[in-house]
């Protein structure tokens, strides 16, 4: 008897892991190509639309954070809900200001090779903090100095 109950409690934490903190299938499309994931976004029925975006504003925010925009997933959050943004109609919007911000950056096209996440995140990045996205398009080699500053600075 308390085996059962051991084994039933392990499958319940495995749910419960898997369920919230297993990477989802929207979660894995943010690292196709932005030409691939506009596609799928514009075929795709409306729920699963608001799962897409929704997805791709978490790691779009995740990777501006990690380049140093100064906003936070909880900061950013807070801002659409007392803005009460819609996440299809953000994500739109968004596209066609990407065009035009990081036109001067990109080659026609080039942008739609790059994963959708990392993009949208430049765009963030540029929005929140335009001296820093600058700084990382000048020297790409910063994009990983800002990740490893805060990894150190979280272990001491």
């Amino acid at each position: 008897m308390e085996f059962i109950i051991v084994v039933l409690a392990l499958i319940g934490a495995y749910a419960i892991w898997n369920f919230f903190f297993k990477p989802n299938i929207f979660d894995k499309l943010t690292l196709l190509a932005l030409g691939v994931w506009k596609a799928q976004y514009a075929q795709a029925s409306f729920f699963t639309k608001t799962g897409m975006a929704s997805a791709l504003i978490v790691q779009a925010v995740s990777v501006s954070e990690k380049l140093g925009s100064g906003v936070t997933l909880k900061e950013f959050r807070a801002m659409m809900a007392a803005e009460k943004v819609e996440v299809n109609r953000f994500v739109c919007e968004w596209f066609d200001l990407m065009e035009s911000e990081l036109s001067e950056y990109f080659h026609d096209g080039e942008a739609d090779q790059i994963p959708a996440a990392v993009v949208f995140g430049m765009a963030l990045l540029n929005a929140s903090n335009p001296m820093r996205f600058r700084q990382v398009m000048a020297d790409p080699d910063l994009m990983g100095l800002q990740q490893s500053e805060t990894n150190s600075r979280s272990i001491l």
